[in-house]
């Protein structure tokens, strides 16, 4: 059985009709943020290797402001945190990317982790699959040292 924390919507994004495809895109980007940012939150914070809803996890919204011919993305969703240690630092992400059609209509969602997911739409039925398959490989982990560069130990 499968719980759902978050209410549907219509998947259909009614969209202010506009000549400027930064502007189309933008506004697709900011209906859906709230939603995407909930199913973040949801799928990231229940398990112990992913744990986003620690103090300083973030999760933010960047929106491009160029539309680029050879990338049909329009801007993604970063969700991280940053854990400390004695002499490093770690780092675990995802990335949840919104791309575009040739009309400047949401046609997918990438999911970016230890690997890569595609969704078959740009639906939240699709992206809540998309995440369940990135959770499965894990999130994108980088670790640092926590000290000045050119000190030995």
């Amino acid at each position: 059985m499968t719980t759902m924390l978050y209410e549907p919507v219509n998947e259909t994004l009614a969209l202010p009709p506009t000549a400027d495809p930064v502007a189309t895109r933008a506004a697709a980007l900011n209906a859906l943020d709230a939603d995407v940012q909930a199913l973040l939150r949801h799928h990231l914070t229940d398990d112990g290797r992913n744990r986003l809803g620690r103090p300083g996890a973030m999760i933010a919204l960047t929106t491009y402001d160029t539309v680029y011919p050879a990338n049909p993305a329009g801007g993604h969703w970063t969700a991280a945190v940053r854990r400390p240690a004695l002499l490093a630092h770690q780092v675990q992400c995802y990335t949840v990317t919104l791309e575009f059609d040739e009309r400047h209509r949401p046609a997918r969602f990438q999911v970016s982790g230890a690997g890569e997911v595609v969704s078959d739409d740009a639906s939240l039925a699709a992206l809540d699959w998309a995440l369940v398959r990135a959770k499965a490989a894990g999130p994108l982990v980088t670790w640092a040292p926590s000290f000045m560069p050119g000190i030995s130990l």
